[in-house]
């Protein structure tokens, strides 16, 4: 059976900070390949949407306009 080699990041060049987490098509991937940072970004993303759907309504958009906007921000 093989052993594992713990392997260490090579040394960090002046000016250049390292990233922690990397986003690859449209997905953002941490050092320890967790999605968590992602999936908040995604709820986060939609509570905000959420939000203001229900100021748009308050202030009394009618249901046509509201799907309008709701078809705009989620096919973008």
């Amino acid at each position: 059976m093989k052993q594992k080699v713990a392997v260490a990041p090579p040394a960090a060049l002046p000016d250049i900070t390292r990233d922690t987490s990397l986003k690859i098509l449209g997905v953002t991937i941490t050092g320890n390949l967790s999605t968590s940072d992602h999936i908040r970004g995604v709820v986060t993303d939609c509570s905000q949407t959420l939000y203001a759907l229900r100021v748009l309504q308050s202030y009394g958009l009618c249901d046509a306009g509201l799907q309008a906007v709701f078809r705009s921000v989620v096919v973008a």
